[in-house]
């Protein structure tokens, strides 16, 4: 973990002077076809391994069948590893998955209660969230992939749509822009995140 490489950092009589969070390399997301009614938002905790591989995710939130599809979509992602002092290191990071109905309006969905921060510290978790409206003049379905940057007050600095471009890249970047999130911190400090978001998007029916 993060926290544990700082230590190992520290005793070597190392100071902090930089964090680089892990940044996607290589990864697909799958497309959402679903016969429900239902909307759903997902957050899920990933631990990277210095090499750049998924080594284990936790499920901060959970919508079936949401979580499973988000799962199944980060499966294969591969990225370039957290750094301290530009030595790579064991790190988390937030993916969010942001399902929206096929339908025009419909309520915000609700957030869980955030974790103490001397439980869960090492992520940034949302406090304000904002759903995509389905673009004007649009047809079907896409599924976007957005790359967030956080700073160290828990606001979004920068939010790029990355993969195969779509119609609704616009819409999914600029709900991300309009989050706000409580920021990650390392021994009580808060410290710059990454956080990626799946907006998926399903043409409204009815």
């Amino acid at each position: 973990m993060l926290r544990v490489s700082l230590l190992t950092l520290a005793l070597a009589g190392t100071m902090l002077q930089s964090y680089d969070p892990p940044k996607l390399q290589g990864g697909s997301i799958k497309a959402v076809q679903l016969m429900t009614t239902t909307a759903g938002m997902v957050l899920l905790d990933l631990t990277v391994s210095q090499r750049g591989l998924v080594t284990n995710t936790r499920v901060v939130k959970d919508v079936a069948p949401f979580g499973d599809l988000t799962k199944e979509s980060i499966a294969s992602w591969r990225f370039e590893p957290g750094r301290v002092n530009r030595v790579a290191t064991d790190s988390r990071i937030l993916v969010i998955g942001l399902y929206r109905p096929p339908m025009l309006l419909f309520p915000l969905p609700q957030l869980p209660k955030a974790p103490a921060l001397d439980e869960d510290d090492a992520v940034p978790f949302p406090t304000e969230v904002a759903v995509p409206p389905y673009p004007p003049n649009r047809v079907g379905g896409a599924s976007v992939l957005v790359e967030i940057d956080v700073d160290e007050r828990g606001q979004v600095v920068s939010a790029t749509t990355l993969g195969p471009e779509t119609g609704f890249d616009d819409a999914a970047a600029s709900t991300a822009r309009a989050w706000k999130f409580r920021p990650a911190r390392e021994g009580g400090t808060p410290v710059r995140s990454r956080v990626y978001m799946i907006v998926s998007f399903r043409e409204p029916v009815g």
